[in-house]
């Protein structure tokens, strides 16, 4: 599972140690997520292992857990609540193939957001494509909202489509793809599981 340690942003790392003006964080509060960015409490990644590894997924999406023999459920709704944001707008939630969410044309967001024209959906997009402001965000993304192992330089559909939600203020279920993406990093988690056992089966 991608490491927590750390989720805070980064805010002094450039030119007069100042990204204010590249507006990130004014993005995130136009969606009202400012508390996803500003998210600077301590994380306890022993307790985020024993919970994952403790994981189950029901249908809704709901997940339970349980840690020090204290049951946790939680769903979308119990979610938005704890992070005290919206649990409005559109599910989506693909890596593999382009989401489908009204006003998310791909081939449009390539070319607003990289500036290329004529790129099929076959070809992957690196975050060195996109531009500078972008770049940055991207970094946020997969640092706080769908993070991901090394490397980074992939910007997968899911990416692109949450980049273009934000620049042009789309609305888009946060909640929902944080559960989504507990539950696909908790399949990947059995898959790894299963083998192991059939490795090790005499």
């Amino acid at each position: 599972m991608p490491t927590f340690s750390n989720r805070s942003i980064a805010i002094k790392r450039c030119k007069n140690d100042d990204l204010s003006v590249f507006e990130i964080e004014i993005l995130f509060e136009k969606m009202s997520w400012s508390i996803i960015y500003n998210m600077k409490n301590a994380s306890y990644l022993c307790f985020i292992r024993m919970s994952f590894a403790n994981m189950r997924i029901t249908y809704e999406p709901r997940i339970t857990s349980s840690l020090q023999n204290k049951p946790i459920k939680f769903n979308c709704k119990v979610l938005a609540n704890i992070l005290a944001i919206s649990n409005d707008g559109p599910h989506v939630f693909e890596m593999k193939v382009i989401p489908k969410i009204e006003g998310f044309i791909y081939d449009e967001a390539v070319i607003m957001h990289i500036g290329r024209q004529n790129l099929t959906s076959d070809v992957k997009i690196k975050s060195q494509d996109l531009m500078l402001r972008l770049r940055l965000l991207y970094r946020v993304i997969t640092h706080n909202i769908l993070p991901k192992k090394r490397p980074f330089d992939e910007v997968t559909f899911m990416d692109l489509c949450f980049i273009d939600c934000m620049i042009r203020r789309r609305p888009i279920n946060f909640p929902y793809i944080i559960m989504k993406n507990l539950i696909m990093e908790n399949d990947k988690k059995k898959v790894v599981t299963l083998w192991s056992m059939l490795n090790n089966y005499p």
